[in-house]
């Protein structure tokens, strides 16, 4: 009775993660209730006939052809993509179980001098230990397949990726190495209930350091779009208040010029020229004086270069600006936003926080070279910051809204392929963002 209860539960967990593999894998059909329903049938039907197949069938190729049918019709019933490559997964679904358990069952053959045919078929404590390394083996081989192959799912960081890989792989090893050992002691049944225990909390511990790698990759992916739609509200937020401020600005000039305008006609009626002049010279020094908004063809660029044009000329800070690219063909624009604002910003503050610092202006330079957009804003500086400060954190108390900026910056760039540079050169900081041109995030990421 033992052994039809443990029959019966591994095949229960092999149907399990046989059709689980292949509904994670692919893209549904249907929606809801359907798709719940529809893997649940799977399930059920892939569970009867393994008990059927275990109990009723000793061909081995009938086994086989059987529970491919089944996988078979379940991906191209129910699950969309190319019709090859659900075949053909289906068929790997199939064989990496096959090659598991006959390579592991030949390995323990050799080690223990079992007979291999009998450790496969017949029912005993040993055949179950075996059972379930084979069956953990199986989960860890197609969840590596599944990380290799379907990565937007999972940890967006690369070393968080390389540890969700890394740590079930372990995990395997030592419970094979552990089993392999103990098959070398001759121990008791009561060290094999220790073993199996173990094994089981090596089992959760794997399964909860996934879920956390995987769970605080979202939550950081989290802060980080909260981050840049904080940074966007702020944007619309200044862009009124800098329109609001253009306004009154060009209302008073065009106050103020009238009125010069009045005073150079009375100079000329009384032929006082000198004075004429120097009141016209004055006039095109206050013109000069007032910023000339960026207009390309890009206006998310032209939103976030204005807003911080008027942020610098309020803090007495001039900009210099040489866009040689409007960065027109991003992908997403909203990322130029984070990426020209931060590094603007930075600049900014580094003057703001140094007014003894000279000359007082910021460059801002926009261009195409090969394959990559290079946005780079630079800063005149007294002295070494990468050399005082290397990691360029934030000097400010309050480092919950300060201090995001480069981890930002490096961000979004790693995102489009590229990467950030911060250098410097004669007297001035350089930081730059080099981004892969006409590229998603998605096309980058299959790239890696």
């Amino acid at each position: 009775m033992i052994d039809f209860i443990i029959e019966l539960g591994v095949n229960a967990i092999q149907a399990t993660f046989y059709i689980g593999f292949l509904y994670l894998f692919f893209d549904k059909k249907y929606d809801g209730v359907k798709n719940i329903l529809s893997l649940v049938g799977a399930i059920i039907v892939f569970f009867t006939a393994l008990y059927f197949i275990t109990f009723h069938i000793e061909n081995d190729y009938i086994k086989d052809v059987i529970q491919l049918t089944i996988l078979v019709l379940y991906v191209l019933l129910f699950l969309k993509g190319n019709r090859y490559l659900k075949i053909l997964m289906a068929v790997v679904d199939l064989l990496i179980n096959a090659v598991i358990s006959l390579g592991f069952s030949y390995i323990v053959t050799v080690v223990t001098n079992v007979d291999m045919y009998y450790l496969i078929n017949y029912s005993s404590g040993y055949r179950y230990f075996c059972i379930l390394i084979i069956n953990l083996l199986n989960i860890g081989a197609l969840w590596v397949i599944l990380a290799l192959f379907k990565q937007k799912e999972g940890p967006k960081n690369r070393f968080d990726f390389i540890a969700s890989l890394c740590i079930p792989i372990l995990s395997i090893v030592i419970v094979c190495s552990m089993f392999l050992m103990l098959t070398k002691t001759n121990p008791s049944e009561e060290i094999y209930i220790y073993y199996l225990i173990v094994v089981m909390a090596l089992l959760g511990i794997t399964v909860f350091t996934v879920y956390m790698i995987k769970y605080l990759g979202k939550q950081g992916e989290i802060e980080k779009q909260l981050e840049l739609s904080q940074q966007r509200e702020a944007l619309y937020k200044e862009g009124a208040l800098r329109e609001n401020a253009q306004i009154e600005a060009l209302g008073k000039a065009k106050h103020d010029i009238s009125n010069k305008l009045r005073c150079i006609h009375e100079f000329q009626s009384k032929h006082n020229y000198d004075e004429a002049s120097k009141l016209c010279k004055e006039t095109m020094d206050e013109i000069a004086s007032i910023y000339t908004p960026l207009e390309t063809d890009n206006s998310i660029l032209n939103a976030i270069v204005n807003v911080k044009l008027e942020k610098a000329n309020s803090a007495g800070i001039t900009c210099d600006l040489r866009i040689k690219s409007d960065l027109k063909d991003y992908y997403d624009n909203y990322d130029i936003i984070s990426i020209v604002g931060n590094l603007c910003d930075n600049a900014i503050e580094y003057l703001s926080d140094n007014p003894d610092v000279t000359p007082r202006t910021i460059e801002l330079n926009t261009k195409e070279h090969m394959a990559y957009y290079i946005i780079t804003c630079s800063n005149p500086i007294k002295e070494s910051v990468l050399e005082n400060n290397p990691e360029l954190k934030t000097t400010k108390e309050d480092t919950a809204f300060h201090g995001k900026g480069v981890g930002i910056i490096n961000s979004i760039a790693e995102k489009y392929g590229g990467r950030a540079v911060f250098q410097e050169r004669d007297g001035w900081f350089l930081a730059s963002a080099f981004l892969l041109r006409n590229i998603t995030p998605e096309e980058c990421m299959a790239q890696k």
